[in-house]
């Protein structure tokens, strides 16, 4: 299981990087976790809080329970499990939890949509960062294809060792006398009828020269029956042995050459001729047991024609046929072979050695499903001609289990390596640390660029957390848990690096001291960068909010007074209506709901416009205006409005202004806003200007200054965004809902010039609004 431990130990790193928290962020079903990297883990995963409650979880996970997240996330195992293995897991999340740390252990489940699984359960408590609560989190590693490629491995071996078992015996049970011998003739093994008949132990033959067997008057025909043999021939001699007890047994004796144990060898096959007919039978016999009885499919074919003399049953079966549709046929006549050239060189391998022994060779059967399987095989010396004896194991379902846990192993490792982790060894009693290539260039550097040591690492933290880092590694050692800090390492090119270190001891001297611990560098620049956005996102959308909250009291407070006083003064008119009123009185009230109707209308027709700017309806309607026409206009609408205010109104522009080219309406509009705002603002006693002066560049620049009560840089900043202003919609003195001066900006934009702002608390303000050269024309 120290594999899947491995690997699971590799995935806890992102699943701690996925259980981040925001600051002060209330605990909850999904609060602060990150589900993105949770969903990107590959094997099931969920986390549990300290009340057994589901917090987050994978769709492997849920594939996993055959149910929806849904019905997962929020849920406790009394809800998803079964009753009785609910009480199990939820007794022992808690023995966990007491105890702290992590295990892992191996069970056989039922899996909702893959049946009965052999997994690997991992679990860990970890405390979620910024909070005080703990977690519970676990990974569950599916292990049923490999525990099947191990059995079926241990399979295969037992079925190689009882094939191996089957040749010896077939070697072993020969009435022949069988010798192997030695390229130089000399004794390696004898069967049991060879030492039967001789009446020799095995160690008394072994080494001795097959000559040495025989008649010395006859010794000469044996060693050149075996020069021819060693030469590459099949050779014979008629030649007597002698027995122990010098008895002279008549023999023939075929030499051929062969592999024996994978060496090269030569065999020696003597036929007692006074007893042949017995031996052959006998030999028959035990062969035709062998070969019938087989569990593995086995062939006998001609050498010279590679034609079936004979099929087991096992062969038959696996691949579809009947017997007599394959003897007389040459296996390449049969269709199962996907491989012709392999399978010829395989062929003429085994010629040339006589022997091979397990070697992978695809098949089809008959339907044309492809198999695969050991070949493993033999060339067999006969009177009628040399055959080869065939046998082939089945490794079909084997092949796919290891395809297959191979298959789970590289999404593994393409997990692990998406990772990006750069990893470190840290030999604690020498003080030196390995780095891997990532943990380098990761900073810039090429792999093994420096030597690294705990010194070097400290000196390449950031100074300010320097002090930090050190007292979580040391912590980390000191209590055997590990640990895991954020921090910045310096880079090649001298800029800082965010990083997250993680790291536990994984071995101890006999001291009890840490011999080892073992961890990674993880980047999380971006991650960084995202926290900085989005707490500069957070402080936006607060004083998004606000400037909506205050808008919507402004606007309130705007439209509820001039309704007031239109509904006051229509019911004064409609009370009085039959009683003497003044005409002098009516006419009064009269211009006070004129007043209240047209601010309302002012006050819509504000917001249309600048909603109609920013979707891009408003569209200008050009002409050439005589600008002193344009003031006059303008200084007409807001003069009564100065002196009903006791203000001051000017108007100071030079004679032959040049024409401009502008919507004529708009323009009017720029400058009814700013004046109203310089109005609205000036105190009783002060003054208002309205300017107007060609620019050196070709532009005009139309001012109002006014003496008033002036804005800081910040109040400036929220004059000119929508819906916003300078005092608080409670507290302020002044009308209005805060669009004039960003129309106005809007306006100046559209005809292609720009409104500039310069205010001085206390002192007053000045508002230049400047048109393009483009729109300017000669002088009036």
């Amino acid at each position: 299981m120290d594999i899947e431990v491995d690997l699971l130990n590799h995935l806890l790193p992102l699943v701690a990087l996925a259980l981040r928290r925001t600051g002060g962020e209330p605990p909850g079903p999904v609060a602060g976790i990150d589900h993105g990297l949770i969903a990107a883990i590959p094997v099931p995963l969920f986390v549990k809080d300290e009340a057994g409650r589901y917090v987050a979880a994978n769709e492997s996970f849920a594939a996993f329970l055959g149910l929806p997240r849904a019905a997962i996330i929020g849920h406790t195992a009394h809800d998803v499990s079964p009753p009785d293995l609910a009480v199990i897991y939820h007794q022992a999340d808690l023995d966990l939890l007491a105890a702290g740390g992590a295990q892992t252990y191996e069970a056989d489940v039922q899996s909702a949509t893959r049946g009965r699984r052999r997994v690997v359960f991992h679990k860990a408590v970890m405390a979620c960062t910024g909070s005080s609560r703990r977690c519970l989190v676990g990974l569950i590693l599916d292990v049923t294809e490999r525990h099947q490629l191990e059995r079926e491995r241990a399979e295969l071996a037992r079925e190689m060792a009882d094939r191996e078992r089957n040749f010896r015996t077939f070697f072993e049970t020969l009435n022949d006398m069988v010798f192997v011998l030695s390229p130089e003739g000399a004794v390696m093994h004898a069967n049991q009828a060879a030492l039967h008949r001789l009446g020799h132990a095995l160690d008394h033959l072994v080494g001795r020269r097959l000559t040495d067997l025989h008649p010395p008057a006859e010794a000469a025909e044996v060693a050149r029956a075996i020069e021819r043999a060693r030469g590459g021939q099949s050779t014979h001699c008629e030649v007597p042995y002698l027995s122990a007890g010098d008895a002279t047994i008549p023999a023939e004796t075929r030499f051929w050459p062969g592999r024996w144990d994978g060496a090269a060898c030569l065999f020696a096959a003597a036929r007692d001729l006074s007893r042949e007919a017995a031996a052959e039978h006998q030999t028959r016999v035990w062969f035709e047991r062998l070969f019938r009885r087989n569990p593995a499919p086995m062939i006998l074919s001609d050498v010279a024609e590679r034609r079936l003399i004979d099929a087991n049953d096992a062969f038959l079966e696996t691949f579809g046929f009947d017997k007599a549709e394959v003897l007389g046929r040459r296996t390449v006549d049969l269709g199962i072979l996907p491989d012709l050239e392999g399978h010829a060189r395989l062929a003429e391998r085994l010629l040339a050695e006589g022997r091979v022994s397990s070697v992978e060779l695809p098949l089809k059967r008959r339907d044309g499903q492809r198999l695969y399987g050991l070949f493993s095989g033999e060339v067999i010396a006969r009177p009628e001609g040399p055959v080869f004896l065939s046998l082939w194991l089945d490794t079909t379902e084997a092949r796919q289990a290891k395809d297959a846990l191979a298959e789970s192993e590289e999404r593994l490792r393409l997990a692990l390596d998406a990772a990006r982790d750069g990893i470190w060894d840290w030999d604690t009693l020498s003080g030196q640390v390995t780095w891997s290539p990532r943990a380098y260039t990761m900073l810039g550097f090429p792999p093994d660029a420096f030597t690294v040591d705990y010194a070097t690492w400290a000196d390449m933290v950031h100074p300010d957390d320097r002090a930090a880092a050190a007292a979580a590694v040391q912590e980390g050692m000191a209590n055997g848990q590990g640990f895991a800090v954020e921090f910045r390492l310096k880079c090649h090119n001298g800029d800082w690096l965010w990083v997250l270190g993680r790291g536990r001891p994984v071995a101890w001297d006999d001291a009890g001291r840490v011999a080892r611990a073992v961890g990674t560098h993880t980047e999380i620049e971006a991650m960084k960068r995202t926290e900085a956005d989005l707490e500069r996102a957070r402080r936006e959308a607060e004083r998004a909010s606000q400037a909506k909250s205050e808008f919507l009291a402004g606007m309130s407070h705007e439209l509820r007074t001039p309704l007031n006083s239109i509904i006051g003064f229509a019911s004064l008119l409609l009370e009085m209506g039959e009683r003497s009123l003044s005409p002098g009185r009516g006419r009064e009230y009269l211009r006070d709901i004129e007043g209240s109707g047209r601010h309302l209308l002012g006050l819509i027709n504000d917001i249309l416009d600048l909603s109609a700017i920013e979707a891009g309806k408003v569209e200008l309607a050009s002409e050439t205006l005589d600008v002193a026409e344009v003031l006059d206009e303008a200084a007409r609408l807001i003069a009564p409005r100065a002196a009903d205010a006791g203000v001051v109104f000017e108007v100071q522009a030079p004679s032959g202004l040049p024409s401009l080219l502008a919507d004529r309406r708009r323009v009017l509009q720029v400058l009814l806003n700013l004046l109203s705002n310089a109005v609205k603002f000036t105190p009783a006693g002060g003054r208002v200007g309205l300017t107007a002066a060609p620019e050196p560049g070709g532009g005009l620049v139309i001012g109002v200054e006014d003496s008033g009560i002036g804005m800081s840089d910040a109040g400036l900043a929220k004059a000119l965004s929508p819906f916003e202003q300078v005092d608080n919609v409670l507290s302020r003195r002044h009308d209005g809902i805060g669009l004039g001066l960003p129309l106005t900006r809007h306006l100046m934009e559209m005809h292609g010039g720009r409104l500039e702002l310069t205010s001085t608390p206390g002192q007053g303000t000045i508002a230049r609004a400047r048109f393009p050269a483009g729109r300017v024309g000669a002088g009036g």
